[in-house]
């Protein structure tokens, strides 16, 4: 196995901002190490730039990057008012997206709020006889 740094966008510190998350993994190449912090939680899974770097590094700096890595605030909180009371220790690693694009945000249209513009259906609707 080959151990790897993956830096990557996390998220649950506003819309239009990330959290620069630096994780640690082993994996066999880059891309498979990629894929697994992707699925990790709190990483934005909707952005396709989502993984920012992935670096090769030996055991050791493995070894002394989990240690040290995971003991940040970021890392540790279980809940949004954790993280508050931690945020100027976090702030330093918080960016602005910078490409957003504005519709990423916007409610997705279901089949039923589509279904009841047609006018057609709000006739049937009303419509207690026979047709």
């Amino acid at each position: 196995m080959k151990y790897f740094k993956v830096v990557a966008k996390g998220g649950h510190v506003g819309k239009s901002f990330y959290y620069r998350a630096v994780y640690f993994v082993s994996a066999e190449n880059g891309r498979e190490a990629a894929l697994k912090v992707r699925k990790f939680p709190r990483v934005k899974h909707d952005r396709k730039d989502a993984i920012i770097s992935v670096e090769k590094i030996s055991f050791d700096e493995y070894k002394k990057g989990c240690s040290e890595e995971y003991r940040k605030p970021w890392h540790c909180c279980a809940n949004v008012q954790e993280q508050s009371a931690f945020w100027n220790e976090i702030q330093e690693d918080v960016f602005e997206e910078s490409c957003l694009d504005k519709n990423i945000y916007k409610k997705k249209r279901t089949i039923h709020s589509v279904r009841n513009e047609d006018p057609f259906y709000y006739e049937l609707k009303h419509y207690h006889g026979t047709i």
